[in-house]
């Protein structure tokens, strides 16, 4: 008579997983809705250099940046992220001589940042070499998903702490996005905006990856949603 028992708590162990997954995806899609509304970039960062003093974060910075686009699949709970042209470097207008920076690496020069998986353990071994060549005394390296915890020293420390932020289109960025509208809709062969056609037709996740075809860029390999390094 108890044979019930043991499948309702799995069913419940499952839903209360479901349950928390589903909030977590309403939360993000709300953000990139709200982006989308403000006309704001989505921008992902990865390699968090941070350092702790007196009560505060003196210092929180991402190394490397791009601008993403986003697809979710609200059937499945999936997310699939595309840099627009690739991770940027911001180290060198965020770090100075005063943070123990270094703009000359003591190393042979750090490339092929461009063309990183963001999720990648290529990113994280590229972040642990320009850890060790562009500082004086190296950040504690942690290679955490997560936020860093406040730690118990002043110490500059390095984590992955990939995350999606919002940005504000700087003018000559808003420019170049209407202008790249304007070129994708010129010359033969020309096909309308994914972004256009869903104001038109709603389109699920199979046929928003036909409409893209081979001109989209490849996907980031892992769901940021359930990452873990």
């Amino acid at each position: 008579m108890q044979d019930w028992l043991p499948r309702w708590e799995a069913w419940a162990h499952d839903r209360r997983g479901a349950q928390a997954t589903d909030e977590l995806f309403a939360q993000f899609q709300s953000f990139v809705s709200k982006a989308r509304k403000e006309d704001d970039e989505l921008v992902l960062g990865v390699g968090l250099v941070s350092a702790f003093a007196g009560g505060t974060w003196s210092l929180r910075q991402y190394v490397l940046v791009g601008e993403v686009e986003v697809e979710t699949d609200a059937d499945r709970h999936v997310t699939s992220l595309r840099l627009v042209d690739g991770l940027h470097r911001a180290d060198e207008d965020a770090f100075d001589v005063n943070d123990g920076y270094l703009a000359d690496p003591r190393a042979e020069a750090f490339d092929g940042w461009q063309r990183l998986d963001p999720l990648s353990e290529q990113t994280a071994g590229w972040l642990r070499g320009w850890r060790e060549g562009h500082w004086r005394t190296p950040p504690r390296w942690d290679p955490i998903a997560e936020p860093p915890e406040p730690p118990d020293d002043e110490r500059v420390q390095l984590t992955l702490s990939p995350a999606l932020f919002r940005r504000s289109r700087e003018s000559n960025g808003v420019a170049a996005f209407y202008e790249k509208i304007g070129q994708s809709l010129s010359g033969p062969g020309a096909r309308v905006p994914l972004g256009f056609a869903q104001l038109l037709h709603p389109l699920d996740a199979d046929q928003r990856a036909a409409w893209l075809g081979s001109t989209a860029a490849p996907a980031i390999s892992a769901d940021l949603l359930r990452w873990s390094p």
